[in-house]
């Protein structure tokens, strides 16, 4: 079985419906999210494959991954892409008549969530990933003699 990319953002969409559509980033269904490009890519980078474009992952991206890595793969762009919300948002608050956005409340949401979706993701697979979530690389020193 191998995944395609449309696949990917159905789940996606699936698991993050309300974070997206707070933030404005849904699309009709059947239409291609381009909010999700950087995350998929991302998480593809993370467990060591190599999209052929930075800016525009297809399905021949998403089917190189192998069927073992296809739950991590969804892990790591939820996670990314919940990121990527963070940084998008204002943390302001605009009222127009009986419409009112408070970014300030997605935004803790966020940012309540967020540590412990990395921490699962990180416990999860990060024996898969390119480079820790947590910054808990290896560290080596070497000295030379000048």
């Amino acid at each position: 079985m191998s995944a395609t990319r449309s696949d990917v953002e159905f789940i996606l969409t699936k698991r993050l419906a309300g974070y997206l559509g707070r933030a404005e980033m849904a699309v009709p269904a059947g239409d291609e999210n381009e909010h999700l490009t950087d995350p998929i890519g991302w998480a593809l980078r993370q467990l060591g494959y190599s999209p052929a474009s930075l800016i525009a992952i297809g399905d021949v991206d998403v089917a190189a991954v192998a069927a073992a890595h296809i739950d991590a793969l969804l892990d790591l762009a939820e996670l990314r892409t919940m990121e990527s919300m963070l940084t998008n948002l204002d943390d302001v608050s605009v009222k127009g008549g009986p419409v009112e956005a408070r970014w300030g409340e997605l935004r803790a949401d966020l940012l309540k969530a967020l540590p412990k979706k990395r921490s699962d993701v990180a416990a999860m697979w990060g024996h898969l990933l390119a480079t820790p979530l947590d910054g808990d690389a290896p560290r080596s020193v070497r000295l030379r003699a000048i």
